[in-house]
């Protein structure tokens, strides 16, 4: 996030306040070291806020070059804190070493502290939307796109850590795999779309219409970021093959299965389960001809949700910045 966003969270001062004790109890020090402390230096590491832009895409599709007023950027912080507090829970579950460059939270702080953090983290939104000077009606709107999006995207997670990919029938993978991909990102990145909508005044059928796009515009980003998951890359990256390693549901093996004869994807399951010996996978996907296949299919898959902004019903700048933004999110993985 942006270097003022720990300015966004209460002080601990304020947050005590908040909470309305029946005495003063002097918990300040004590919940600012154990809850707001691990959030403000999670929520200050280098960051490229993509998500966060695509509220400010969102609210320039439906307006007409309007000014977009605090709110979007309220608006964007609230996404960029929903969704650091999904990353925090997902490093538990996956139990990670890295995010953003630095040890995952509860390497820092403890498996108890940053699971409550990011928990306390998916309501402080909801409660910053409900002291905004909008209209009741916006601030309903806000809030049910809000709850949706957590719905699907805890939906999403049950899939993700529940449903070892491996174990699934060849033929039910890419399903299973492309729910997962819309409930998670896809979920979040449509109610992108949504709060900027809803504050630039979208009429219901808009904003449900720019949650579809979104939710596909999401989908594409992740089968990106699934495709680049497997490169080797200088430095070498801690992270890869993170998704095969935990036989997660994601683009490759949605690819794998749809692309592969049964004997090929019996050859490819035998390969990952060596893991996390990474030599003879290397050695796989130098000569794996099906990869290039899966990234022309997520090319043309964001190609065709891009294809469905109508320049006639949509601002026709915010279309092309949107095209723009689709071109350079292909080459950021290549």
């Amino acid at each position: 996030m942006n270097s003022h966003q720990s300015n966004w969270l209460p002080t601990a001062r304020a947050l005590e306040e908040w909470l309305d004790l029946t005495e003063k109890r002097g918990i300040e020090d004590l919940i600012g070291k154990s809850l707001l402390a691990p959030l403000n230096e999670f929520l200050n590491r280098p960051s490229k806020h993509f998500r966060g832009q695509l509220v400010r895409s969102g609210f320039d599709l439906v307006s007409n070059g309007e000014s977009p007023g605090k709110y979007v950027e309220e608006a964007m912080q609230v996404l960029e804190a929903i969704h650091a507090a999904s990353l925090v829970v997902d490093d538990i579950q996956d139990n990670s070493e890295l995010r953003r460059g630095q040890p995952a939270l509860h390497r820092t702080y403890g498996l108890a502290v940053a699971l409550n953090s990011a928990n306390w983290l998916y309501f402080w939104p909801l409660e910053t939307i409900e002291q905004w000077s909008v209209s009741a009606q916006t601030k309903f709107e806000l809030t049910r796109v809000c709850h949706r999006a957590l719905i699907r995207a805890h939906s999403g997670q049950a899939l993700d850590v529940g449903t070892p990919v491996s174990e699934l029938p060849q033929e039910r993978v890419k399903s299973v795999c492309l729910a997962s991909l819309e409930l998670k990102t896809g979920a979040l990145t449509a109610l992108a779309f949504e709060l900027g909508a809803v504050l630039a005044g979208a009429t219901s059928e808009q904003v449900s219409e720019l949650s579809r796009v979104g939710c596909d515009f999401g989908t594409a980003l992740q089968m990106f970021d699934d495709l680049g998951n497997i490169k080797e890359k200088t430095p070498p990256d801690p992270k890869r093959f993170e998704d095969l390693k935990g036989k997660r549901p994601s683009w490759v093996w949605a690819s794998a299965a749809e692309l592969l004869s049964s004997d090929e994807y019996s050859r490819f399951k035998e390969v990952v389960s060596r893991l996390p010996e990474e030599v003879e996978l290397n050695h796989y996907f130098q000569k794996a001809e099906w990869i290039g296949k899966a990234k022309r299919n997520a090319q043309e898959f964001l190609d065709g949700t891009l294809a469905r902004l109508d320049r006639k019903i949509w601002n026709a700048a915010a279309v092309d910045k949107m095209f723009i933004m689709g071109e350079t999110l292909k080459r950021s993985y290549e």
